[in-house]
């Protein structure tokens, strides 16, 4: 059959369309960045045209887990019943790429960002371990992890137990600062395919600041990232004592003049110290707060304090504004974390104390009303 010249022409740029969108894998490496990689471990394929959350990566014919597409770079969970040795892993219509898998590959995620700090969590409360909220000595932190091996019992790839349930068949070492802490436990993730939780007591000698991190297993050790750490005391959250509202909601800030709640870590003695006369003084029992808004630093009041919380009042001359609140125990300040004052923002108090259920409301004799 004689073809016309725009035949041709169509049928040549429709070959090289088809040829322009073929996968092409460039490289296959994990969070520690060698190319060391293990069956269930998170790996990143580098290429061309590899396509979105829905692409077909398979790895010795058994499928992969595609959790993310960064600018070209597909996050996956290698199948975790992948054999261990040279394989090949394809992504589509994608030429094989040339892999070997271990046992284990450990890696610890971080926050892709300058001070590659490591995605830890205080435990088991779940908040992140931040420059302003740091680990502090003797307390349990949750460092994520990738790559530690087989669990018990075992889920398949693109799963994960709602729980703690899967734990390593092996557990895992943690180094903070070049010296070993004190792994309790490692599982998978809760939810999260494809990364583990390692909980460890971090060491009684741990010194204030960035310390470096890493995970090891079957003789290979991860990247190194870094955790905040702080020996002083540590503000977790703020809020109003009486909803407990999340600060980052629009009725979370504290108001000038209100009570307020302080939740953290070595705010204050073991056990709670009340004050004989509340809101008199600007320390109580060691402790003591400060908060600056806008260049202005004031004292809030003092109600109670203890290890893991403390009351106090705002006071009403407290700039509005955000800014940052201070704890010091016995002398030892914190890192300063943030804070935000508004004119007013009313807080009810209930009969839970938690800021959920039935207001307090009393009668004339103050007694409770109730059912």
């Amino acid at each position: 059959m004689k073809r016309t010249p725009s035949a041709v022409c169509i049928l040549f740029l429709w070959g090289a369309a088809l040829h322009a969108q073929t996968p092409t894998i460039k490289s296959v490496s994990n969070e520690s960045g060698p190319n060391i990689l293990c069956p269930g471990g998170v790996a990143f394929v580098q290429g061309t045209n590899l396509g979105n959350n829905s692409a077909l990566v398979t790895v010795a014919n058994k499928q992969a887990y595609v959790f993310n597409n960064f600018s070209g770079t597909l996050q996956v969970e290698l199948p975790v019943d992948a054999p261990l040795g040279p394989t090949t892993l394809t992504v589509g219509a994608s030429a094989p790429f040339n892999i070997t898998l271990v046992q284990y590959c450990p890696a610890i995620p971080t926050d892709g960002q300058a001070d590659n700090l490591a995605v830890a969590y205080h435990y088991p409360s779940g908040q992140p371990v931040t420059i302003s909220y740091p680990a502090s000595p003797n307390e349990q932190i949750a460092v994520g992890a990738s790559g530690l091996g087989p669990t018990t019992p075992v889920y398949p790839t693109g799963s994960a137990p709602s729980d703690n349930s899967a734990v390593t068949n092996a557990k895992p070492t943690v180094n903070v600062a070049g010296k070993a802490a004190t792994v309790v436990n490692a599982f998978l993730q809760p939810n999260s395919p494809g990364f583990y939780a390692v909980v460890f007591t971090m060491r009684a000698d741990a010194t204030t600041g960035n310390q470096n991190v890493n995970v090891s297993i079957g003789g290979l050790t991860s990247n190194t990232a870094v955790l905040p750490v702080n020996t002083g005391a540590i503000v977790g959250s703020v809020t109003n004592a009486a909803s407990y509202n999340d600060p980052a909601l629009p009725n979370g800030p504290i108001a000038q003049g209100s009570i307020f709640v302080v939740k953290g870590i070595n705010l204050g003695p073991s056990a709670i110290s009340v004050a004989t006369a509340a809101f008199q003084n600007t320390s109580l029992s060691g402790t003591s707060l400060s908060v600056t808004i806008n260049g202005t630093t004031v004292a809030p009041l003092m109600y109670y304090t203890s290890a893991g919380q403390v009351a106090a009042l705002m006071p009403s001359n407290t700039p509005v504004g955000t800014g940052t609140i201070t704890a010091t125990y016995n002398g030892q300040p914190g890192p300063a974390a943030p804070i935000r004052v508004v004119a007013n923002n009313l807080g009810i108090f209930t009969a839970t104390s938690d800021g959920l259920g039935a207001a307090i409301v009393t009668y004339a004799d103050y007694s409770l009303v109730s059912t």
